[in-house]
């Protein structure tokens, strides 16, 4: 009797998320650097998509579409295919592990954040977005991708490296937190939309660009932070169902 015995790449391909995860990967060409040859694209996308699956391996995460813009920003930044995902490892305990469950229910509670922090800012704003009915969905690429899938054109590195700093160095609601500074910084433009749900949602899912004043934007969430954390409005933020 004969036992064949699977090679470690070929063991990945065996998760259940592996046909998932090697489609957004191939999704991915803005996030390369440019000046890449095509083998050197192939050779990224191989190791993208082994580092992806080495992290969720034998755990009981759940990839999500959204977590490999993630990936690539960690592991141009480290190189080295290990300590990304020793990093990224870490990450799904301490910042994504809401993300990666089953259903969207906690990654949802977790979204309803941004209504009591831009209530702070602008009440005026808060109850016209409400009148909209937008919900929070408009923020759900900005919190699971760490804002690296909305920002327009191609995504400047540096940018994109900055907010991951931001977002590994504090708690893991802080992309709410930018996302809320962002939404009161663009107060006239949204007020100049109509008060449709399909017009406000709109607008605020095209608004990103790297042309906006993003080391304002950190700074004016990183007060809302202190001034707001989660504990302090997490009870407000669950009535927003």
């Amino acid at each position: 009797m004969f036992c064949f015995m699977l090679s470690a790449d070929e063991e990945l391909r065996t998760h259940r998320d592996y046909n998932i995860v090697e489609l957004d990967v191939q999704r991915l060409l803005k996030r390369y650097p440019p000046d890449l040859s095509e083998e050197e694209r192939l050779n990224l996308e191989t190791s993208l998509k082994r580092i992806i699956m080495r992290t969720i391996f034998g755990t009981n995460y759940h990839y999500y579409q959204g977590f490999h813009d993630i990936a690539i920003t960690i592991h141009l930044v480290l190189v080295d295919e290990d300590l990304s995902v020793a990093v990224l490892k870490r990450l799904c305990q301490s910042h994504f592990h809401v993300f990666m469950m089953p259903t969207l229910v906690e990654t949802s509670e977790m979204l309803q954040f941004i209504y009591p922090l831009i209530d702070r800012c602008d009440p005026d704003l808060h109850d016209f977005l409400l009148r909209s009915n937008i919900g929070t969905m408009f923020a759900l690429p900005w919190l699971i991708t760490w804002y690296g899938h909305n920002i327009q054109e191609n995504v400047p590195y540096n940018l994109v490296v900055r907010l991951c700093d931001l977002f590994i160095a504090t708690d893991q609601h802080m992309p709410i937190y930018l996302g809320a500074a962002i939404v009161a910084s663009l107060t006239d433009q949204i007020f100049a939309q109509p008060e449709d749900q399909a017009e406000v949602h709109g607008f605020l899912n095209r608004c990103l660009n790297t042309s906006m004043a993003w080391e304002t934007l950190i700074n004016e969430a990183l007060d809302l932070y202190l001034q707001y954390p989660p504990a302090s409005i997490a009870s407000e933020a669950a009535t927003y169902r």
